[in-house]
């Protein structure tokens, strides 16, 4: 099970603050005990992003009292992944907004003044858009959802129907609709964070009603409160 860390919030505060120190959780939502997770060693992850390239420690921690296992993963990472949640992120917004190719796209993200830092190829590129562009109609549908929980709900119909530019470009009908859909979903996460998808990311992750890693491609369990039913992607 995967507890998201949000402190710090990038790998640039990571890398800054010299590998801090995860406080291990206070509630196992398996059993409900409180204070009964000891520390349970550790691996590490190595992450990319732009100039940036480092080794970062997971901490592992075991209920005593059940046995459940959970591993404090930063935000800013992406499960199964060396690039982080920012680069994913950069990736699919440019794709859903601009007229381009994957590799033009990988060659923006490679711009790097190192040449230690992993660069992006243009396969990578393809697969994590086709990894949001999979899941973009049920992760629109929770965010218009939400929208309407906040009171945005006139605001949505200006922003639905959005054109992908790339879709025309799409082998199959179902791929340009996918394109499309991501740029709607795009377009109304500004209705309820401040940011792009990389914000969208954060937000999904500290909520009980939209509980997601939606950069994720893989089967990955969530931490959360005892009785909260777990949603995967």
């Amino acid at each position: 099970m995967i507890l998201p860390v949000f402190k710090p919030a990038t790998l640039a505060e990571y890398i800054k603050s010299g590998a801090p120190e995860v406080p291990r959780p206070l509630i196992c939502p398996v059993c409900g005990a409180r204070k009964r997770f000891w520390r349970h060693d550790h691996f590490e992850r190595q992450a990319f992003e732009r100039e940036l390239s480092a080794t970062v420690r997971i901490e592992r921690f075991l209920c005593s009292n059940c046995g459940l296992t959970v591993s404090c993963v930063f935000a800013f990472l992406v499960p199964y992944k060396q690039a982080t949640a920012a680069v994913v992120a950069q990736a699919a917004l440019d794709y859903g907004l601009s007229k381009r190719t994957y590799r033009e796209e990988a060659e923006d993200l490679s711009k790097l003044e190192s040449d230690a830092p992993p660069k992006p190829s243009h396969s990578q590129v393809f697969r994590w858009v086709r990894s949001i562009c999979q899941k973009s109609e049920q992760l629109l549908l929770q965010v218009q959802k939400e929208a309407v929980m906040v009171g945005r709900a006139e605001s949505l119909q200006g922003l639905l129907g959005v054109i992908c530019p790339n879709a025309v470009k799409a082998h199959t009908i179902e791929k340009a609709r996918s394109l499309n859909r991501l740029a709607e979903l795009i377009q109304l996460t500004a209705l309820i964070v401040a940011g792009g998808l990389l914000e969208l990311q954060t937000h999904f992750l500290g909520q009980v009603e939209s509980l997601q890693a939606i950069f994720c491609d893989r089967f990955i369990r969530l931490f959360t409160p005892q009785k909260v039913k777990h949603v995967i992607w």
